[in-house]
């Protein structure tokens, strides 16, 4: 087997191991393809029991979904199932019934675990990317009691990060403080005060009649803490420049490198020339015998 066989052997291996259900290039290299995938792990410190979760992902303008090439990579599993009814943006949770945890400074924390997963890939330009927003993750926190009511216990957004990797969240939530007789009629009946659109509790302006921005003003509202939601999400970025920037990164690594030796090494001949110059005849011994200012004087070496 020559060199040309045995490099061609290793390229199938390595393609095999990689397999086909991988994105190896992109079709456009202007855009980046962005990989989101998590858990929404526990929520913690809310009133009732038996909670539940509505969540839903805020997809900014200038992203789109790459989930037409999720299915075609996966046909077999999918090949039943419309692209309407395979909604990868939003969903509801379990219910999950609230356990009191003692910690370890002896405060006591009521949690509900979940564990439930999602899955995001999206298309962005590349100067969306590094100057846009990413996807935000919208929140809505329900509990359902034993006579089957619902109840409000909070509202929270949270965006996705924008450096790749693993990262562990928390978001903090909040529930409008309703008045007298909209509790009474929350205890007996369920309910609340809920918001219309889930997108609006992330938004920092609207659109008049005029189809005019306008700021969103949320100071008449009165609000109160609710609690905590723990998540987990991995983010994988996946763009051309990556590897031209890495190899201008190597590049410009050398060439400090270089300069910074070129500078060490002048510094330590200044250096010399000035110890040289101090001397009181300024002697420099060489193999041709002792050189000084005015003349040169062969004298033998000992």
């Amino acid at each position: 087997m020559n060199n040309k066989d045995y490099l061609k052997k290793q390229l199938e291996y390595k393609s095999n191991l990689v397999g086909q259900g991988f994105h190896t290039q992109l079709e456009d290299n202007r855009h980046a393809c962005v990989n989101i995938f998590g858990e929404i792990l526990e929520a913690s410190n809310f009133d009732n029991s038996q909670l539940f979760l509505q969540w839903k992902f805020k997809i900014p303008p200038g992203w789109e979904l790459d989930d037409n090439e999720l299915l075609e990579l996966d046909q077999k599993e999918y090949e039943d199932i419309q692209l309407e009814e395979w909604n990868r943006i939003q969903s509801i949770t379990q219910q999950s019934k609230v356990n009191t945890i003692k910690n370890d400074d002896g405060t006591i924390t009521a949690k509900a675990h979940f564990c439930f997963p999602f899955d995001l890939q999206l298309q962005v330009d590349e100067n969306e990317l590094n100057f846009g927003k990413f996807p935000q993750l919208l929140v809505q926190v329900s509990s359902m009691d034993s006579w089957e009511r619902n109840y409000i216990q909070g509202y929270g957004f949270i965006e996705i990060p924008h450096t790749p990797g693993f990262h562990e969240l928390t978001m903090k939530t909040y529930r409008p403080n309703d008045d007298l007789y909209t509790r009474v009629y929350e205890f007996f009946l369920g309910g609340g005060t809920k918001v219309k659109d889930l997108d609006s509790i992330s938004n920092a302006f609207y659109f008049d009649k005029q189809n005019q921005p306008k700021v969103l003003n949320r100071f008449p509202i009165d609000t109160e803490s609710s609690g905590d939601i723990k998540i987990r999400v991995n983010v994988s970025i996946q763009r051309e420049s990556y590897q031209t920037m890495s190899r201008k990164k190597d590049y410009q690594q050398k060439n400090q490198e270089m300069k910074t030796k070129y500078r060490e090494r002048l510094e330590y001949l200044q250096q010399q020339q000035e110890i040289q110059t101090g001397l009181p005849t300024a002697l420099i011994k060489t193999d041709m015998g002792y050189v000084n200012r005015f003349h040169t004087t062969n004298l033998p070496q000992y």
